[in-house]
């Protein structure tokens, strides 16, 4: 294994434990955010429909964190050279659009912000991390494979 096969692994493996964690802390900031620091929001639902809305918004939360656990747990796998599957890097080159997409309207949102600017900007900027953690993961896993499958053919020649 030469050094830059062995420097894109450990990134993966690096990056994919970001990956979890950041996806643990946007589950955790999004249950803070609907149950506790709501703002009112919770003032302008109907009663009747409260349950149901959490219910909804509890779901999402649980299925973006999952997808960022597998996303991040195959990088690991990649990494070690366990994972075979490319569903994974598709998956995460969906994610980074969803991801760059949201920090574009944080962006936005920062500027007509009402509720405190260094929340705002230090939320816009774990964003923004979390975004480029996750695309050069993409990339990384990318070029792993390359590489990989460059010397699987000159060891067959």
């Amino acid at each position: 294994m030469d050094a830059k096969t062995r420097r894109l692994s450990i990134n993966l493996i690096t990056l994919g434990t970001g990956v979890i964690v950041f996806g643990l802390w946007s589950f955790i900031r999004f249950a803070l955010t609907v149950f506790v620091y709501n703002d009112g929001i919770v003032d302008l639902i109907p009663p009747e429909l409260k349950p149901v809305i959490y219910s909804f918004l509890m779901v999402f939360a649980i299925i973006i964190f999952l997808l960022e656990f597998y996303i991040g747990f195959s990088a690991r796998k990649d990494g070690k050279g366990k994972r075979k599957s490319i569903a994974y890097i598709i998956v995460t080159g969906f994610v980074v659009v969803t991801y760059i997409t949201v920090d574009v309207f944080d962006i936005f949102r920062l500027f007509s912000n009402e509720s405190g600017l260094v929340y705002a900007v230090s939320s816009v900027i774990i964003e923004i991390t979390a975004t480029i953690c996750i695309a050069e993961m993409m990339i990384s896993s990318i070029m792993l494979r390359s590489i990989r499958k460059k010397q699987k053919k000159e060891e067959n020649k």
